[in-house]
């Protein structure tokens, strides 16, 4: 369960998507689509049962793969390639997948606003 904590952590965090993406510096940022595919490696373990995630309830499996659409949409919505940082980051897809993601981790009993104060 800790690399779908890993991969999810970023997309699920406005503070963290605040301070590396729209306030990142040469060494230390964070890169949209990067997130996104993060999200989509995530639903994939699951998916494939692959290691790390054979213990998860069905409801953190059910959670993970609710992600589906919402990525869908944030790729339709061309969105990575359309908006700023700054607009990404406050878009209702966008923030529909962190909230999500957030959701996601919630059901993996994963502290992340702990997680967060050490960003």
């Amino acid at each position: 369960m800790r690399v779908l904590t890993q991969l999810l952590a970023n997309m699920a965090s406005e503070h963290v998507q605040t301070k590396y993406m729209v306030s990142g510096t040469r060494d230390e940022y964070l890169v949209p689509s990067e997130l996104l595919e993060d999200a989509y490696y995530a639903m994939r373990l699951v998916k494939e049962n692959r290691p790390g995630t054979k213990t998860l309830t069905a409801s953190a499996r059910a959670s993970i793969m609710e992600l589906a659409p919402l990525l869908e949409k944030a790729k339709n919505l061309r969105l990575v390639e359309t908006a700023s940082p700054e607009q990404l980051i406050f878009h209702p897809a966008w923030m529909a997948i962190r909230e999500q993601a957030a959701k996601c981790l919630r059901e993996l009993n994963f502290d992340r606003e702990a997680w967060e104060a050490q960003q």
